[in-house]
């Protein structure tokens, strides 16, 4: 068990009692290596140094230092060849790599399909303005690609969720952003895993929604527009302003409970009450 600290303060009125958790040994090391390894002074493809020198430099024993080695390889920061005399070599995660992970974590934690909606909704406006304000501009083929397929996916609305996240999250990408690529790659993630939520067919889908989409879709596509154009404002508050409305959309079908319907806007039977 690791050690402990323990600090109390006891007063007539008041008792207090703060306990606070000594890292191991080897989870020490593993985060220094790893501070090293995220400033760069490691490579990616470059070797750790050798066990003997890194026992000397953290002052530790041999188990200790190899089980800090597994913490690393856990995370995918480094691999180990077994018998081998090269020692731990350095990987640098890619984004998408990163983003599977903190997807699996979120979705874990119960974040559902509306809580991406209106996270996206949020940070989606303000990468469609930094495109915007790109220079030399940004290539918006891919982001074209996503519309298109949001478009022609207009009778499966579990085609046409995904195909919009794919274009929120190119939006994102087209900012230039690397914090907000990472997130939106998240986020595409966890809509992909709860697709279930979202109706199969048009026909199951609330009248509001049916009805007012092609002018949710046309006005991203004139966001889209914007951002060619170098328009900033006018391309973060269409965007701005479509993704609020999908929200308003996805709030009639989906609960905030993962893969949960939401039931309230189906005609009620005429049962007795």
């Amino acid at each position: 068990m690791p050690d402990k600290i323990s600090t109390k303060t006891t007063g007539v009125d008041n008792f207090m009692s703060i306990s606070l958790q000594v890292p191991k040994a080897s989870q020490i090391v593993a985060n220094d290596l790893k501070g090293r390894i995220a400033r760069r002074e490691i490579l990616a493809g470059e070797c750790l140094p050798p066990e003997p020198e890194l026992m000397t430099q953290y002052e530790v024993s041999r188990p200790t230092l190899r089980e800090a080695i597994r913490i690393l390889e856990t995370q995918g920061l480094l691999t180990t060849t077994r018998g081998g005399r090269k020692g731990a070599r350095v990987h640098h995660p890619s984004s998408e790599q990163a983003a599977e992970q903190a997807a699996l974590a979120l979705q874990l934690h119960g974040a559902s399909l509306l809580d991406i909606m209106q996270l996206a909704a949020a940070m989606t406006p303000a990468a469609a303005r930094l495109a915007a304000e790109r220079r030399p501009r940004p290539d918006l083929t891919t982001a074209n690609r996503h519309y298109e397929d949001v478009g022609r996916a207009g009778g499966d609305p579990r085609a046409a969720t995904l195909a919009l996240h794919r274009l929120k999250a190119e939006i994102c990408a087209l900012s230039g952003n690397e914090a907000l690529k990472l997130i939106a790659g998240m986020m595409t993630m966890i809509v992909q895993l709860q697709l279930d939520a979202v109706p199969e067919r048009v026909e199951d889908l609330p009248p509001e929604n049916v009805e007012h989409w092609q002018e949710t879709y046309n006005r991203i596509g004139l966001g889209l527009r914007a951002i060619k154009t170098g328009a900033a404002v006018k391309a973060e508050r269409l965007i701005r302003q479509s993704l609020e409305e999908a929200v308003v959309y996805y709030k009639r079908i989906v609960a905030r409970d993962p893969l949960h319907f939401i039931p309230d806007w189906r005609p009620r039977s005429s049962e007795s009450e």
